[in-house]
């Protein structure tokens, strides 16, 4: 336990750094378990749900470059003479030297 009150600026100034939430104690207790004060629980509430929207809005933009990147091959692939005939149809079975 925290010797005295809990300051809020620290814990602003720690979560700006990066301070891990997810950071267990040998006892299990974590960052908002040992918020003490409800504006320290309301910065580390609010900490999380940043992240969460900013990790969800990463893998949003990474799943649309897949996809994108995607769109971009199989429309290259299907015009005439920008792709290999070797690369324009894929096969399951690896090219057979022994085959004329």
């Amino acid at each position: 336990m925290l010797m005295g009150g809990p300051n809020p600026e620290i814990v602003a100034v720690l979560l700006r750094h990066g301070a891990d939430l997810s950071v267990e104690a040998f006892d299990g207790g974590t960052p908002m378990l040992w918020a003490e004060d409800d504006s320290v629980a309301g910065l580390i509430r609010g900490e999380a749900q940043r992240r969460a929207a900013i990790r969800a809005r990463f893998l949003r933009t990474v799943a649309t470059s897949v996809v994108a990147v995607a769109v971009l091959l199989a429309i290259l692939a299907s015009l005439p003479g920008v792709l290999p005939d070797e690369l324009r149809t894929v096969s399951p079975h690896p090219p057979n030297p022994k085959r004329p």
